[in-house]
């Protein structure tokens, strides 16, 4: 069974989990997201995983679930007013993204000094 098809069986699952079981709904949508992560390409799943890092940091600065839902909102519009943006000029988001991108630095830490 594809991680598509677990998810989807499982969908059900969450359907008023949430007023029920606050905890377990999280756990299971956690499950689902690392099922579905894990379904990705390899190549694509660290930056997977950092795009749901952000999103659960930016839904963790709420409590209440209508406050999380407004942040997935606008997480969602500025999807898609980024998505629109490629869409309309392809070659200016390139060149910005190109103009933005610096190069890194590593700095190097010192030893750890260990006290006599």
């Amino acid at each position: 069974m594809s991680a598509n098809e677990e998810i989807l069986r499982r969908l059900g699952e969450l359907d008023g989990l949430y007023a029920r079981d606050p905890e377990r709904f999280e756990l299971l949508a956690r499950e689902l997201i690392d099922c579905a992560i894990a379904d990705f390409p390899p190549e694509h799943q660290p930056r997977a995983r950092g795009v749901q890092f952000v999103v659960d940091s930016r839904l963790a600065l709420h409590q209440s679930p209508l406050g999380r839902m407004f942040e997935m909102m606008d997480i969602l519009w500025d999807s898609v007013d980024r998505l629109a943006a490629v869409l309309n000029d392809p070659l200016s988001v390139c060149e910005e993204r190109r103009h933005c991108r610096s190069e890194s630095r590593v700095i190097p830490l010192s030893a750890r000094r260990q006290k006599d």
